[in-house]
């Protein structure tokens, strides 16, 4: 297969020109869709092939209802097999960033555009109109979304078919089938959709609203967010890939905006690492997200609106805490009543009456404001990580927009890994691209990326070189003193509290609910106490930490060359998936010795190693590639045996009267978890190494800032489907 330009459109077509479509004939109602082979040939064929291929997975992706042309993630960096657009019936095809969609009218059965057929299995095709003043996505996108192919006259539990045509795809290639979800009409469309496209078994989302993406298995927090359900997998030469999609009821049928089928960017990088020289030189450019993030203007207005609703809670919970201080007040007073002796048995009756009213509503109260706060608290969240995910899509899709001609790999490089130390230690200043990035978020220019080639290249193992620092055991002191002051402290509270405690056992009436309140209050102390002290010794660590780690980058800096291109990572860092972020071979120099000795400095022998000149590797020299972590967690056989018993543990530990997520729950999945973990960063190492790549990244891993760590990489070899393959033979 000759690989297409980044501007061009991978597709078959049959000879009359147009592209090539195989619907399925009504009433074929098959587990998996059509397939091209017999039994007999299919068999022959599998059992020449000597590794199986991954199952396909399911993930959502959100699209910001701003600038959604350049976050939906359809752009002529990819290549397409199928773009269309569902219930375009104008006749006139619309383009976005460069990207044809194929107007895919509803008419009778079947319908077919772009290598793609949608069938009715009941009913007959029609378009219709989602709302576009509803629909909370902007631009030609929003275009895009706003007409739609669906049924009428289908029944309820009937469905609907999408097949892709088999002769527009290759073989062994991995591909992103995207079905774009637009929420408009505020219907209940339960719809359930399943994928096939490999040899393995049907991958569905479950049934959910499709115009509710709270009920999605995305786990959006807004209703109405616009976002698309990929569907990645390697197409196994023989099944027809598609999706099969039933709607509870016929009334309310599901409904076809947009869906496309791309190459999976790394299948574009696999197919050029068959070339011996892919992987060598690539261009990099670096950005600092945090940077970006807070400089971007729409950050800010995100943060008003957000300080504005958590002052607004403040006003609320104000009012409700002032109204239950006033309460309990009330009752002291009645109890400062009770006790003088003067009091009338018939008042005295009448005063017991009222408290023991007045205890029954504080106590009401006192619920009621846990529960606004709980409520209060989430909500807060909840809007603080939505903007936040809004305003990383945006940031992120101009990025890959900006570097779409130049850079082969953008780095977020003040990305921080599990370490709490930035997977990029130093980098050269030319590199960095984020001004650009502003400037374009916040429409003062826009200005494409250049990439730096030629690096020189080196690495330090972090987390070695701060336990052989001789200060971090000083600071670990320090920090150990203090936990243990802390700890006499509180056990010296606790031993009061026990005592008042024991006390209310031998009180009664008056004496006995004053008795209560003082525990009540000391309790209240000493969980205050707890929390800020918890906080000081933590602050102390960060603190001692961050200053060990300023002496570790002070001494590395002073010993690298000025004015020269250098990249040096901690070999160490760990992104949120638990393997490092860059895995580097034994080519690549390791400056951990060097800087130890430099900052302790003791000895003839440390001295002189302290004094030697860095190694460095030349990129031109070195061959990169990348891996999906993820994607090979997710289809390894023990992956699945691993959560199939963390489920079936989680029901033992609920029929037990615990929480599903109780400790003991907890550590055990990730105890099983971090097996696998280190298994596979095992295989990617032996992979790396039989492949001759000296470096791969994690192009799925996030850092402790909530995005990516590899922004973009493409034209590097891809190495997941090797490891996947790798790792089930081994463990047939």
């Amino acid at each position: 297969m000759e690989f297409p330009g980044r501007a061009q459109r991978g597709r078959a077509q049959k000879e009359d020109g147009q592209p090539s479509s195989r619907p399925r004939k009504r009433g074929d109602r098959h587990p998996k869709l059509m397939k091209k082979l017999s039994a007999n040939v299919a068999a022959i064929i599998a059992g020449l092939i000597a590794l199986p291929l991954e199952a396909g997975t399911i993930t959502y992706q959100a699209i910001a209802p701003a600038q959604s042309d350049t976050g939906c993630g359809i752009s002529d960096e990819n290549h397409y097999t199928t773009a269309v657009d569902g219930g375009n019936a104008t006749g006139t095809n619309r383009t976005l960033n460069g990207i044809t969609l194929f107007a895919l009218a509803g008419s009778g059965p079947s319908s077919t555009a772009d290598n793609c057929t949608l069938n009715a299995l009941s009913g007959s095709l029609t378009n219709g109109n989602s709302g576009k003043t509803a629909i909370q996505v902007d631009g030609t996108f929003k275009d895009i979304l706003s007409d739609t192919t669906t049924v009428k006259g289908a029944g309820d539990n009937t469905e609907q078919e999408v097949a892709l045509d088999p002769a527009s795809l290759e073989k062994g290639v991995t591909y992103d089938l995207r079905v774009y979800v637009c929420p408009s009409s505020g219907e209940n469309r339960q719809v359930n959709l399943s994928f096939v496209g490999d040899e393995q078994d049907a991958v569905e989302t479950g049934f959910f609203n499709e115009d509710d993406a709270t009920t999605s298995a995305g786990r959006f927090n807004n209703r109405n967010q616009v976002y698309y359900i990929n569907y990645r997998y390697t197409w196994d030469g023989d099944t027809t890939p598609g999706i099969t999609i039933t709607q509870k009821s016929g009334a309310a049928p599901f409904c076809l905006s947009a869906l496309t089928n791309q190459m999976a960017e790394e299948s574009g990088a696999t197919a050029r690492g068959n070339d011996d020289e892919a992987g060598y030189n690539p261009g990099f450019a670096l950005v600092d997200m945090n940077r970006i993030f807070k400089e971007y203007g729409k950050t800010k207005d995100a943060e008003a609106k957000i300080n504005a609703s958590k002052e607004e809670a403040k006003k609320s919970y104000d009012k409700r805490a002032d109204s239950y201080k006033k309460a309990l007040d009330e009752i002291n007073e009645l109890n400062r009543q009770l006790a003088l002796s003067t009091t009338t048995a018939s008042s005295r009756q009448k005063l017991e009456r009222e408290r023991d009213d007045k205890i029954a509503s504080i106590r009401k109260m006192e619920s009621e404001i846990n529960e606004f706060r709980t409520a209060r608290e989430k909500d807060l969240k909840d809007q603080a990580l939505k903007m936040r995910a809004e305003i990383v899509a945006e940031m992120t899709g101009t990025i890959k927009q900006l570097g779409s001609n130049a850079a082969d790999v953008i780095l977020d490089y003040n990305g921080m890994s599990l370490n709490g130390v930035a997977f990029i230690v130093h980098s050269p200043p030319g590199a960095d691209m984020s001004d650009r990035v502003i400037a374009a978020l916040n429409k003062k220019g826009s200005s494409e990326f250049a990439s730096t080639q030629d690096l020189k290249i080196a690495s330090i193992d972090m987390n070695d070189v701060f336990k052989r620092f001789d200060k971090t055991k000083a600071s670990e002191a320090k920090v150990n003193e203090a936990k243990a002051a802390a700890k006499k402290e509180y056990d010296s509270r606790a031993d009061n509290y026990k005592k008042e405690l024991a006390d209310v056992n031998g009180l009664s009436g008056d004496a006995r609910d004053s008795q209560v309140s003082k525990v009540k209050e000391m309790e209240r102390q000493i969980n205050n106490w707890r929390t800020t002290r918890e906080k000081e010794i933590q602050d102390q660590a960060l603190k001692l930490r961050t200053e060990i780690v300023s002496e570790i980058n002070g001494a590395l800096k002073a010993r690298l060359p000025a004015n020269e291109a250098i990249l040096v990572f901690d070999k160490s860092g760990t992104t949120m998936n638990g393997v490092p972020a860059i895995l580097s071979s034994s080519k690549v120099p390791d400056l951990s010795d060097q800087i130890v000795a430099s900052l302790n400095n003791t000895g003839k022998k440390s001295r002189s190693r302290a004094a030697s000149k860095p190694d460095f590797a030349l990129s031109s020299e070195l061959r990169f590639a990348c891996v999906d972590v993820n994607r090979a967690y997710q289809a390894l056989p023990e992956t699945k045996k691993a959560e199939a018993e963390i489920a079936d543990l989680k029901k033992k530990t609920v029929a037990a009267g615990k929480t599903e997520d109780a400790k003991e729950v907890r550590d055990a999945a990730l105890e099983k978890r971090n097996a696998i973990v280190q298994k596979l960063a095992t295989g990617i190492r032996q992979i790396a190494q039989a492949g001759n790549y000296s470096i791969t990244f994690d192009s799925s891993g996030n850092s402790l800032n909530g995005v990516p760590f590899v922004i973009r990489n493409v034209n590097l070899p891809d190495v997941t489907n090797d490891v996947i393959s790798n790792m089930s033979v081994k463990s047939q």
